[in-house]
């Protein structure tokens, strides 16, 4: 299938790790049961992001925490470390229709293509660091598109399917086609700057895959008949010979 175009420059060993960057060493197993929150924790000298499962505290009539006590293993001795909580995120649910944030990220995306284009003209010797650049902002729209599709799992047919014009509910073909043209312009850009090498450009568009990967098993999650139509659509229109179909 076409995703494995978009997704052949990284095997993912598992995509739910409950710590996404840690220069610190792995901490013993930490369980707070309270419902989905992200946060990052800043201990003194060391900085992580961890992803938590948490249930809403407001269920249980409690404050949302505003530090948090990890168990790690620093050069071989337990400590346990105080850590404050910033830029908690709340991950409550959607507040727009999942195609409605697909057409979003796809306008912004339209926005970055022109400005890469005339990035690869040059000159040559631009190229990688201005190409480098845009690239981090395409990986900017495609994280926050991930983000935001997480939050359809669980959520309703009604929220899910919506239709971003108003009207009846989209078909799971409707929304495949809005799915499979945002990612068909993703793999338009992959090859616009398929010759561009740099560790900036390279970083982005690992980051990129990473999050595309994401998708896949969300959306998977969300409407297996979704995922297997924006696959189809996106081999349909590339066997045609058609970058974006119509």
């Amino acid at each position: 299938m076409l995703f494995n175009r978009l997704f052949s420059f990284i095997a993912v060993a598992s995509l739910a790790a409950p710590i996404l960057a840690a220069p610190l060493p792995t901490p013993g197993e930490l369980e707070i049961e309270h419902g989905p929150f992200e946060l990052e924790i800043e201990c003194e000298k060391h900085k992580a992001e961890i992803e938590l499962e948490i249930k809403p505290f407001k269920l249980l009539g409690l404050p949302i925490p505003v530090e948090v006590e990890i168990e790690v293993e620093i050069e071989g001795k337990l400590a346990k470390l105080l850590c404050s909580t910033l830029g908690l995120d709340k991950r409550d649910g959607p507040s727009r229709s999942m195609a409605a944030s697909v057409l979003d990220a796809q306008s912004k995306l339209d926005e970055l293509k022109p400005k890469i284009q005339e990035a690869m003209v040059g000159p040559l010797g631009s190229i990688e660091k201005k190409v480098g650049t845009l690239m981090w902002e395409v990986h900017d729209g495609v994280d926050a598109l991930n983000v935001e599709i997480n939050l359809f799992v669980g959520a309703g047919r009604d929220v899910v399917y919506g239709n971003p014009s108003g009207g009846a509910q989209l078909t799971d073909m409707e929304l495949a086609k809005i799915i499979s043209t945002y990612l068909l312009h993703i793999a338009q850009l992959e090859d616009t700057v398929q010759h561009v090498s740099g560790y900036k450009f390279t970083s982005a568009q690992l980051k990129i895959r990473q999050d595309l990967l994401s998708m896949k098993k969300t959306l998977g999650t969300i409407s297996p008949e979704v995922l297997s139509g924006a696959a189809n659509m996106m081999s349909m229109a590339l066997s045609m010979g058609h970058g974006v179909m119509a």
